[in-house]
């Protein structure tokens, strides 16, 4: 093993990518995106560069003072609501399209408003018809 080479190719590699050794800015953070978004179109060849720039990211993003109000308010969600959600956007649904799996209109517009929760029979019953896992919900 050549470590001088070693040396030399990381040297190269902070030199084109500063924010390898970590993400100080909004800046970078837009700049390790953009690559991350480059990398993972031949994800299987890049991916010890996008292990290794994915914890930098993910770092920068979970302790950015600037995103601390965003983490805060999605830390706070309700998966079972938010799930909810996503299920009407994705397949253009409605608060009366789960009559079978949650209830009326009202049931499901107290949980989509998370002024109740799903139980463990709706999301059962929510994860065979659309098959998706029940983890989802939680």
């Amino acid at each position: 093993m050549n470590i001088q080479h070693i040396t030399d190719l990381a040297q190269q590699l902070q030199n084109e990518m500063p924010f390898i050794t970590g993400i100080n800015s909004a800046q970078e953070n837009e700049a390790a995106l953009e690559l991350m978004n480059e990398l993972t179109d031949d994800y299987d060849n890049n991916l010890l560069l996008i292990d290794v720039l994915w914890a930098k990211i993910e770092d920068y993003e979970n302790n950015a003072s600037e995103l601390a109000a965003f983490n805060q308010r999605i830390e706070n969600l309700n998966n079972g609501s938010s799930m909810l959600r996503l299920l009407m956007v994705q397949h253009g649904l409605n608060t009366t399209s789960f009559a079978q799996e949650i209830g009326g209109k009202s049931t499901v517009s107290m949980i989509f408003n998370e002024k109740r929760k799903l139980t463990v029979e709706h999301i059962e019953k929510l994860s065979a018809r659309f098959e998706i896992s029940p983890a989802l919900f939680f």
